[in-house]
């Protein structure tokens, strides 16, 4: 389970990796191949990072509520429950010492 979910990270951080020089590598050799204008490059690459920051983005949101979803169907609990506990144990313990 931990080796799927750690997969599913890695394969989000190669979306971001997408960075500047990247792009412009991509684009150069799209050049190259006559695929695309060297006049077209600036805004290719920007195109190109827009969109690697918008599927990051898409991908957090996804990896989130399945991360999410797989922490309901084990049953595990929230750090909302485990602080809820904290507190109660916390008074427990205060009532315990009266």
């Amino acid at each position: 389970m931990q080796n799927t979910i750690k997969q599913i990270f890695l394969a989000g951080a190669g979306l971001v990796s997408v960075g500047k020089d990247k792009a412009d590598k991509i684009a150069k050799e799209l050049i190259k191949k006559g695929e695309l204008a060297v006049k077209d490059k600036d805004k290719f690459v920007d195109d190109l990072i827009k969109k690697a920051e918008k599927t990051k983005k898409s991908f957090d949101r996804s990896l989130e509520a399945t991360v999410k979803s797989i922490l309901q169907k084990l049953d595990m609990p929230t750090r909302k429950d485990i602080k809820a506990l904290e507190r109660k144990i916390a008074k427990l313990e205060k009532r315990a010492k009266k």
